[in-house]
């Protein structure tokens, strides 16, 4: 009787993004904060054994790839028995598209996309969850604002009512520029499959990059705020409720949909950021009276 091949050991792709690479993104974010010159993190022995299981085991097919480069199994091996510090972080920017972030489940990228000349999507559902997208175009001629948009148009349950609760809800405009990479920030509370919308004159052969990072939620906080251009501590970002999260996060989509479409966004604009900057008719009085006054059109009114 023959013996029945013990079937390939699963990548446990939700242990390790919620119990090591989100652990990183909350720690690179407190170190960007804290504008701290040296940081350092230390794994758990639990994260160092998935680490191991996951990024050093020769019968990962998946990962047996990396350790071609001596140089990057050594700079592997030393951050799982060491941890991470802030001289790290920058070999890391230099190694991290080696990788395997899409074998993992954490990435997705051209390779998870359908191509035709009428569509752009992606082959499965995305899972829900915070991500980053980035995006290349190169085409033949020179755009400084090419449009794009990123729909989950083919598994939305709920009925839209109108363009502007599509775009609410299930849109992700972008502005991108030849040759440039440009990114932004995507929230799936669903799994979802997307589609990627071109500008008319562009071609699918002109998409040169597509990525779509997983990140933690904190992470995805502490950009949110970056593109608003609002300072926080880390005890501010600690402490962020659901509803300050929310109400940032539509700031955020905001920001991208005026930019997308400003003259359809043009009385949200006034309703939300220019009646707050125009001073009451009371304060104009009193700075006009003050003015008045002191270039001597007008005596000072005697004390009573």
């Amino acid at each position: 009787m023959a013996t029945e091949k013990k079937k390939p050991k699963l990548i446990k792709t939700v242990d390790l993004f919620s119990r090591v690479i989100s652990k990183v993104d909350d720690w690179s974010v407190k170190t960007e904060i804290e504008q701290l010159d040296f940081a350092q993190y230390m794994w758990s022995p639990t994260d160092k054994k998935i680490l191991k299981d996951l990024l050093l085991n020769t019968k990962n097919q998946e990962t047996k790839s990396l350790f071609l480069d001596l140089k990057f199994k050594a700079f592997v091996h030393s951050v799982i028995e060491n941890g991470l510090n802030t001289d790290d972080m920058k070999l890391y920017q230099q190694f991290k598209h080696r990788l395997p972030l899409r074998a993992l489940g954490l990435a997705y990228d051209q390779d998870d996309l359908v191509v035709s000349t009428a569509s752009i999507d992606t082959k499965q559902p995305i899972r829900a969850g915070f991500y980053m997208l980035e995006v290349q175009i190169d085409s033949e001629v020179f755009r400084s604002k090419i449009p794009l948009n990123l729909l989950t148009g083919k598994s939305v349950s709920k009925q839209v009512k109108s363009i502007e609760e599509l775009d609410e809800y299930i849109s992700f405009p972008l502005h991108v520029q030849s040759g440039s990479l440009a990114k932004r920030l995507v929230r799936l509370n669903t799994d979802t499959v997307l589609s990627l919308e071109l500008a008319e004159e562009c071609r699918s052969e002109d998409l040169s990059l597509f990525r779509l990072i997983k990140v933690s939620k904190k992470f995805f906080i502490s950009r949110i705020y970056k593109k608003l251009g609002k300072s926080m501590t880390l005890a501010q970002l600690n402490a962020t409720s659901d509803s300050q999260f929310e109400d940032s996060w539509r700031d955020y989509t905001t920001v991208f949909r005026t930019d997308s479409n400003p003259t359809a966004n043009y009385q949200e604009f006034i309703a939300t950021q220019e009646k707050k900057a125009i001073p009451s008719t009371e304060h104009q009085l009193a700075s006009l009276s003050k003015w008045l006054v002191k270039t001597g059109r007008v005596s000072p009114f005697p004390k009573s």
